[in-house]
């Protein structure tokens, strides 16, 4: 099944995705928003574990192959 691979190989950059969603929201639904460094730290933090340990792993799946 191609689902499970997509989100695996692709979660490094859902991740991002997830935090540039969650900076949007905290401009958007704050008055003053603050904290916006750390949670861009997090989510890029969080990205490079994911690439991290798919690389450790030898993850080499392509989301899409053969495109």
């Amino acid at each position: 099944m191609i689902g499970p691979d997509v989100l695996i190989a692709m979660l490094p950059e859902h991740l991002l995705l997830a935090g540039i969603v969650a900076l949007l929201v905290v401009e958007v639904a704050l008055r003053r928003p603050r904290g916006a460094l750390a949670l861009s730290l997090v989510a890029v933090i969080a990205a490079l574990a994911a690439a991290l340990s798919l690389a450790i792993a030898g993850y080499a799946d392509a989301p899409f192959p053969g495109q």
